[in-house]
């Protein structure tokens, strides 16, 4: 059975010190129009990989970070494969962050960009609202 993995990179502005993450424009071949995504993925080339290790690989192949941790938020079951959530802190990867428009099998990804978590509901593709809302939960229980 495969599995998709998505990937929340967060940060804490460091001028307005407010809770932002990591997104992009994507749109796949099949898609008309752009949507507002997480990094996120397959393991379909790759059958053997953790959910972890899809979403670490799916963050370096469409960001160039490259998360040294990552949190499990839990998975959402889907009819035909299961999906798996991860956070990760900025400060937790390394690398320079991607800052060019991508093209991968025909999928465009423009220049990830930061967005403040109390906007990003109203950009964001609602097939990645679960995993918001659980980043959300977490990095607020990670604040307290």
């Amino acid at each position: 059975m495969y599995h998709t993995s998505v990937v929340v990179a967060y940060r804490n502005n460091p001028r307005t010190r407010d809770v932002e993450f990591l997104v992009f424009e994507y749109r796949a071949k099949l898609m008309r129009d752009k949507e507002v995504r997480f990094p996120a993925g397959t393991n379909w080339l790759f059958p053997d990989d953790s959910p972890a290790e899809t979403a670490v690989r799916k963050l370096l192949e469409e960001t160039n970070l490259r998360a040294l941790e990552v949190g499990r938020l839990g998975p959402k079951e889907a009819s035909e494969h299961q999906k798996f959530g991860f956070l990760t802190a900025f400060t937790d990867c390394s690398r320079e962050l991607r800052d060019y428009y991508l093209e991968i099998n025909g999928d465009a990804m423009g220049v990830p960009r930061w967005v403040k978590a109390a906007e990003l509901r109203h950009h964001l593709a609602p097939v990645h609202h679960w995993v918001l809302d659980l980043a959300l939960a977490e990095v607020c229980a990670l604040a307290a």
